[in-house]
């Protein structure tokens, strides 16, 4: 069969006729692989900052690892160095069986692939070998920008994951105690964040070692600055029905505590952990008045608001003198549930609203990658901090609502 390399070199070498018809959104991954099996000179430099898991299948990933293990064995042959034609179609052919006989004998990966020799002539369809003598996508220059490129694709795939990751509740062991289980989930989300980190921190460091080997055509700054643009087109996280009918009722409570004793207006229950915008500015006002040492009570917020008419909505003065005109309540176990379900709630918006925006900002391919991971970077540093802060309250509220009650059974 023309263009065939399996069989013995008697094979007709000649360029087989017709079109490439891969899909159009693996045809970089294709064309590396490609150029790599019949030029392969370049992949030791490529492999500092490209390994096999960021190519978009096992099956490419395999190839990679498997041209990568011939190279090493220094088994395969460098056609752009020949000058006659023939020699060339005849290493070219030669390569291309090396490669096939590896992936089918699994020398270099335990990936079994279905079709291997139909993968690799849509790899030599993507980087014809009759292109060898006039670079093309075997030039290095070009190889190491297709690598970069292959990087990149793989980076949007991965944080992806991560802001999709980030949206989910952590899973957790169901505890004894309600309390105890609403403490780990914020210890829970902060070791996934480390996790996450931690993964940043190595793509970065991948990243920065293609662009210095292919280079970049944007600044650190600018990049981040469009990632944060792209970023607003995220959908507001909203919790469901039943969640923010207890939500909005754990919000008032606290709202009423308030406003009879002036209770957890010292900065731990911060303003943005409220949902509703009248709730969160009524806090705020409240705050404002502790703050200057003036009494906190419903006449006192009333005045406030009318000296903050910019502040935006706040609670009606039906809400705060008539329907909170009597004592709250105030019996321990009542406070802390009020207190877990805010603190909870804004710790998991604040947990949707940041993998919605990495998200956003990840399939967005006019982001570039540096401000992609620069973004995602501080989005996860700030969540982090988050985490730590909802863990750090649900102690308090063990300490002072709840002494004696063991959050480690």
């Amino acid at each position: 069969m023309e263009g065939s390399i399996s069989g013995s070199l008697d094979t007709d070498l000649g360029p087989r006729v017709g079109l490439y018809r891969a899909n159009p959104h693996l045809l970089t991954e294709h064309a590396l692989l490609g150029s790599l099996i019949h030029a392969p000179d370049g992949l030791n430099d490529m492999a500092k900052f490209l390994v096999g898991d960021e190519f978009s299948s096992r099956e490419l990933g395999a190839v990679y690892l498997t041209v990568r293990g011939l190279v090493q064995a220094r088994e395969l042959t460098e056609v752009s160095t020949l000058t006659d034609r023939t020699e060339q179609r005849w290493a070219c052919a030669g390569n291309r069986m090396r490669v096939l006989d590896a992936l089918v004998n699994q020398r270099f990966t335990r990936t079994k692939l279905a079709d291997p020799e139909g993968l690799i002539l849509q790899l030599a369809d993507a980087a014809p070998a009759e292109t060898v003598p006039y670079r093309g996508v075997y030039d290095p220059s070009a190889q190491m920008r297709m690598a970069r490129d292959v990087l990149a694709d793989a980076i949007r795939r991965k944080v992806t994951d991560m802001g999709v990751r980030m949206q989910r509740r952590p899973p957790i062991m169901r505890p004894l105690r309600t309390a105890a289980r609403q403490e780990l989930t914020a210890v829970s989300l902060h070791s996934t964040l480390l996790s996450t980190q931690a993964n940043l921190d190595r793509m970065t460091e991948r990243w920065a070692q293609a662009v210095d080997r292919a280079g970049t055509n944007v600044g650190a700054q600018a990049a981040t600055d469009v990632a944060a643009a792209a970023a607003t087109a995220r959908q507001p996280a909203r919790p469901g029905p039943i969640a923010a009918f207890r939500l909005r009722r754990a919000e008032r409570h606290l709202i009423h505590l308030a406003l009879h004793t002036g209770h957890h207006l010292d900065g731990d229950v911060k303003p943005e952990f409220f949902s509703a915008p009248e709730h969160r500015n009524t806090w705020q006002l409240l705050m404002q008045l502790r703050e200057r040492g003036e009494p906190v009570n419903r006449v006192s917020l009333y005045n406030e608001t009318l000296r903050n008419p910019d502040i935006g909505p706040v609670m009606s003065h039906e809400d705060t003198f008539n329907k909170m005109r009597v004592a709250p309540e105030t019996r321990p176990h009542r406070i802390a549930n009020s207190l877990r379900t805010v603190v909870n709630a804004a710790l998991t918006r604040a947990a949707k609203d940041a993998g919605a925006a990495v998200t956003t900002a990840a399939t967005n391919r006019a982001v570039p990658i540096e401000g992609l991971l620069d973004y995602a970077d501080q989005r996860v540093h700030a969540l982090m901090g988050r985490a730590t802060t909802a863990s750090a309250t649900h102690q308090k509220i063990a300490e002072h609502h709840e002494p004696g009650w063991s959050h480690t059974r």
